[in-house]
Order: C-alpha cells, then structure tokens, then sequence
C-alpha cells in the first residue's frame, strides 16, 4: 500500500506530516489513516491556493531576502519558494491554517 508524505520546510528542520497527528493531533482530519484507505471512505481535499494566502501577508523585499541572502544582487520579492526558508513561521502558519479549515493534503511551498 502506497502512503503519501508531505513535508513542510521549516527554516533549520522538517515537520513530517506522517507524523502530525502526534505532534499536533487537532490539525489533522487524517487521523492517522493511510491516504489509500481515506480516499475509500471520503473526498479528499488538498489544500488552497499558497501565492494567495501569501499575498495576505503582505510581504516585502526583506522579508524574501531574510539573513540568508540579504546581499543577492537582484530583486527576489515574489519568489515565495524562498519564503520556506526565509519566512518559515509564514508558510507553517498558512499550512496550518488549511489543516483547520478541513485540508487533508498539504502540499509543498514550491511553484
């Protein structure tokens, strides 16, 4: 039996969401289940849009450039790939944020 795993890049580690329900059992309607099995039993929803709950952020030039890439020669607001390690609690937060609203998959932060 295949089993999904999905992972969020936190800024120095990574959160595995196999193992979320333990961490953090209320983010999850899961439960614990293997993704073939949910899928038997109920529609299965990803999660949303990343780029527009990004944008709620309001998010400028600093905030992508971070301390890891302060002296990057060009402009890299809009590269929300960057926010995985630049803006961490941002991405976590939006992630969780679909986990609450009944999201069973979470994706990762890349375009």
């Amino acid at each position: 039996m295949a089993v999904a795993y999905f992972k969020l890049i936190t800024k120095y580690a990574y959160i595995d969401f196999k193992n979320l329900m333990k961490l953090e059992p209320q983010f999850t309607n899961i439960k614990g289940q293997h993704l073939q099995v949910l899928l038997t039993k109920q529609i299965v929803f990803l999660d949303g849009a990343m780029g527009t709950m990004i944008q709620g952020y309001h998010l400028g030039e600093e905030d992508f450039r971070g301390s890891f890439y302060h002296e990057h020669t060009h402009a890299l607001q809009g590269n929300n790939d960057l926010l995985s390690i630049t803006k961490s609690e941002v991405i976590k937060d939006i992630h969780l944020n679909f986990l609450r609203a009944g999201a069973n998959i979470i994706e990762t932060n890349t375009f």
